[in-house]
């Protein structure tokens, strides 16, 4: 039987890269092939369906073969029985969002199903996971614009994330969204910090940023990032040499795939979630700031 790691991708872009990172790292302990179950995208188009196409990534996908060791309407059955040891035949399933090791010993081809939302199942293959969500294609002509200013500068990247969080109930409820409160003490913190920030803003409601931001003391000192895709602004946005983040695993990934290391601030909002059944703990790396996102 071949030996492989298959992980079922669900979500947006972040949560993509979060589980392929999970699953590339738990393949290489174990010297497995890895594989991507992309089933979940037949009937989902949300953020874009299946990203990591976009990437230099060197899994394969499921072929004929593999797709019936894993069938796809188990996995709906085993997500609805909490009650399963997390290791059962071939699925090793995510129990609560906290880490936990992956302990079990793969003696025959397994399927992650989760969300993997922790640098500690990963942490140690940065590079080579750094090296996995490289571009295909090149960023337009504008990024690349964006790109050799930031350079220059003592550059912020600031990602403020509304749409699905305020028009869809669940995922309001769920996460919530950051203040301009939260948004204005952290573009404060970094100029007291930093010498002439500039701060680029990346946002799903550009416009709505646009009309808040220009009105306050760090209006002639934002730059206003629109038009690219999801893959395009995360690569920009990972080559600010600061982070300024939404409670969102897209910029997450940026501020975390961000290899300027001098002196790198990333100020995160806190709590992460909106429900108190949902632990930020060990989602936030250690020397990330967190500041309230719920202060005005």
């Amino acid at each position: 039987m071949e030996e492989i790691i298959a992980v079922r991708l669900m979500g947006g872009l972040g949560n993509q890269l979060f589980q392929y990172a999970t699953a590339y790292a738990l393949a290489h302990r174990q010297g497995k092939k890895l594989v991507l179950d992309t089933r979940f995208f037949d009937n989902y188009t949300l953020h874009g369906g299946f990203k990591l196409d976009r990437f230099s990534i060197s899994a394969s996908l499921l072929d004929d073969r593999q797709r019936r060791q894993f069938p796809s309407w188990q996995i709906h059955l085993l997500e609805r029985m909490p009650r399963l040891s997390r290791c059962l035949k071939q699925w090793i399933l995510e129990q609560r969002f906290r880490f936990q090791p992956i302990e079990c010993a793969l003696s025959r081809p397994a399927n992650l199903v989760g969300y993997w939302q922790s640098e500690k199942y990963f942490a140690e293959f940065r590079d080579e996971i750094i090296g996995e969500f490289q571009l295909l294609a090149p960023p337009p002509a504008k990024h690349w614009q964006h790109y050799e200013t930031m350079q220059r500068r003592q550059s912020v990247a600031v990602h403020i994330r509304r749409g699905d969080y305020l028009s869809n109930p669940a995922a309001l409820k769920t996460h919530g969204f950051c203040s301009l409160g939260y948004y204005m003490r952290a573009m404060a913190l970094l100029n007291e910090k930093l010498a002439s920030p500039h701060f680029y803003l990346f946002s799903d409601d550009i416009d709505w940023t646009m009309q808040q931001f220009s009105t306050t003391e760090f209006a002639d000192h934002c730059t206003y990032v629109a038009g690219g895709s999801a893959e395009d602004d995360l690569w920009l946005m990972s080559k600010a040499k600061h982070h300024i983040i939404a409670n969102s695993t897209f910029s997450w990934w940026a501020a975390w795939l961000a290899k300027h290391k001098e002196g790198k601030m990333v100020i995160c909002p806190s709590p992460w979630f909106a429900t108190e059944q949902l632990c930020e703990d060990d989602l936030i790396p250690a020397g990330w700031i967190k500041l309230d996102k719920n202060q005005e």
